[in-house]
């Protein structure tokens, strides 16, 4: 419940007796419902200012328009709404894609009434509260978008483990995408039907740690004017995702480390520990070894989250994955252009892929946004980009460039560059520039193309 007020759910089902059932549950947990028979309607309904939802729930499949695709559409048009995803089909295949498409929870039908009310009620506290788990639209929703070498090794890993109810920890810089990682190995996993939550340590004040993840009872501190089941008995059957786990407070390492080796939680102001049923996937940006060193994490609870380690790659180590993931980018927040997009032209995308990344995805996501907003006809130019991506860093490694007229190993370093240049510019203005198919005739990948493209120029070109 959002304050006082109702909360505003719309149910949108093309089967009249499911959507009235899920509607009467909504009802009688004190929300305001509207019903739809379609996606279509509920868009159009939208967008005339209708309605204004605080949550949707979808059914997945449905004749015409489907739930992702709903949901793609609710994300291009700048609606962040929080989603819950309903769908008859009980297989992987379906939840990759409601995750994909930016639910934030996934039920097969039949769905029981318990726990249809408590994924919508987490996603509206998601939609608002810090430490709840995210909302669809926001920086990590979605996939991973990439088919680097350093991204396809990560999602094998991902998959290898997801099948397995062993604790993983995801180790990466910030900005990388390490929630997309956990929500991949929960819905890749046999807990997928179940909720995932996440929360964030450092966001949550050290003294009330304990009490936001193992609950509480009624008077049990100034303030708790009510019983609260904390995050674990929220996620039960389902995945923990505790993010930022660095940052947990010393006490709050003890009984945690004591809940994962019982499992068992004791809520604050209780007597009686509740038996819980929950796969704890966690992420830092930080070094636990090092801050083991220091004396402020413990040992034995390291080894209890890092059962299986896995590391997501910077961006720097996976350029290539740049112009897909600017894309991807483009086609979220297009939406959001005051002039309907046209293209990236290629000396944006040369000042792109030159760039090194320090804030990873989620600082190419800004400059994107930024971008498209910025741009005049709905080309996106280099003067669209944030200066320090105009001005670049150290151009990366030149890439080996094969192409026809050119034969590796011939002639000194200096011949093969400048047979490399006369062959990519050749390759340039016979197409006109276009560099996909400048790609194409060169032989070459056409993230290669825009690679060699940032080596050429120098640091104040742009």
């Amino acid at each position: 419940m959002v304050g006082a007020a109702p909360a505003r759910i719309c149910v949108v089902d093309d089967e009249s007796a499911q959507r009235q059932l899920v509607a009467r549950w909504l009802l009688l947990a004190g929300h305001a419902v509207s019903e739809y028979p379609g996606g279509a309607a509920f868009l159009r309904d939208l967008a005339a200012g209708g309605v204004r939802p605080d949550c949707v729930v979808l059914d997945m499949r449905m004749p015409g328009m489907d739930g992702a695709e709903v949901l793609q559409r609710l994300r291009r048009g700048g609606h962040a709404l929080p989603a819950v995803v309903l769908t008859a089909a009980d297989e992987v295949g379906a939840a990759v894609r409601c995750m994909r498409a930016g639910a934030s929870d996934y039920l097969v039908k039949p769905a029981e009434r318990g726990h249809l009310v408590a994924s919508v009620e987490r996603a509206l506290a998601g939609s608002g509260e810090a430490g709840d788990p995210a909302t669809p639209g926001a920086a990590h929703d979605g996939d991973v978008v990439g088919t680097s070498a350093a991204i396809v090794e990560a999602l094998r890993h991902v998959d290898r483990v997801a099948r397995s109810d062993i604790p993983v920890l995801v180790q990466g810089e910030t900005g990388t995408g390490k929630e997309l990682f956990a929500r991949r190995i929960h819905a890749l996993g046999r807990r997928a039907r179940a909720p995932f939550v996440a929360v964030n340590c450092a966001a949550i004040p050290e003294g009330l740690q304990e009490s936001e993840l193992f609950g509480h009872e009624k008077g049990a501190f100034t303030g708790a004017a009510e019983r609260r089941r904390g995050r674990f008995q929220q996620a039960e059957g389902g995945t923990l995702f505790l993010d930022e786990v660095a940052e947990m407070a010393p006490q709050t390492q003890a009984r945690m480390l004591r809940a994962l080796q019982e499992g068992t939680v004791d809520p604050v102001g209780s007597d009686r520990p509740v038996a819980v049923d929950v796969r704890v996937v966690s992420a830092t940006h930080v070094d636990l070894r090092a801050r083991i060193a220091e004396g402020r994490f413990r040992t034995d609870l390291y080894y209890r989250l890092a059962g299986y380690p896995l590391r997501v790659p910077p961006l720097r180590e996976r350029l290539e994955d740049l112009p897909d993931l600017v894309e991807a980018l483009v086609r979220r927040y297009t939406g959001e252009a005051i002039r309907p997009h046209r293209g990236i032209a290629p000396e944006a995308m040369r000042d792109l892929m030159g760039w090194s990344w320090p804030g990873n995805v989620r600082e190419l996501e800004n400059a994107v946004r930024r971008a498209l907003i910025s741009s005049e006809d709905g080309w996106i130019r280099p003067d669209d980009l944030p200066e320090e991506v105009r001005e670049g860093l150290s151009p990366p490694p030149r890439p080996a460039v094969a192409g026809r007229g050119m034969e590796r190993g011939a002639g000194t370093d200096a011949t093969l560059h400048r047979l490399q240049d006369e062959a990519v510019r050749d390759a340039l203005e016979a197409t006109s520039g276009h560099v996909g198919r400048a790609a194409e005739r060169l032989g070459i990948g056409r993230a290669t193309l825009y690679r060699w493209l940032a080596a050429r120029r120098s640091p104040r070109d742009g």
